[in-house]
């Protein structure tokens, strides 16, 4: 048998979170590049001041972590009792999900700009959703549908039609 050992390193002393009094839950949210950063951050603070295992100190915090082509990845954090993170995490990460949908927010898009292929159907799109706004804005007193069109499992297409 060999004997339990921690691998040598330069980086300093080792820290157990998990017998802090106090834990920070830390997650990345990907959200549509069109969306109003200060409606996004609005309701994934009120979301994470509203759950009753976020604590009041130290504050939560929320913001922008990365730009890319298509989408903001917000990030996401508050700190809870220790004892209570695993149920903590998912139960924040439901009521963000949640308050996003009620404040109309749309998720990301992958890296090619297509929106995850689970959502894509035959139903007609709102017009103003997501990155088709400035698609409506073009077509004004036009009336338009766009549809998204499931091709197979992993690609879409966008259809507009303009009446």
């Amino acid at each position: 048998m060999y004997p339990s050992r921690i691998p040598r390193c330069s980086a300093g002393t080792i820290i157990n979170y998990t017998r802090e009094p106090h834990r920070r839950v830390d997650f990345t949210v990907p959200v549509d590049i069109v969306n109003d950063v200060e409606l996004v951050e609005k309701a994934i603070a009120g979301a994470l001041t509203a759950n009753a295992h976020v604590l009041k100190k130290p504050e939560p915090s929320v913001g922008i972590s990365a730009l890319q082509e298509y989408t903001m990845v917000m990030f996401v954090r508050g700190y809870v009792v220790s004892r209570d993170y695993w149920l903590a995490l998912p139960s924040i990460q439901k009521d963000v999900k949640q308050a996003m949908d009620k404040a109309g927010i749309p998720a990301g898009c992958d890296a090619s700009g297509s929106s995850h292929p689970q959502r894509a159907t035959d139903e007609p799109q709102s017009a103003a959703y997501g990155r088709f706004a400035p698609v409506n804005q073009a077509f004004a007193g036009l009336s338009c549908q766009i549809t998204l069109k499931k091709l197979d499992v992993n690609h879409f297409c966008t259809v507009l039609t303009i009446y």
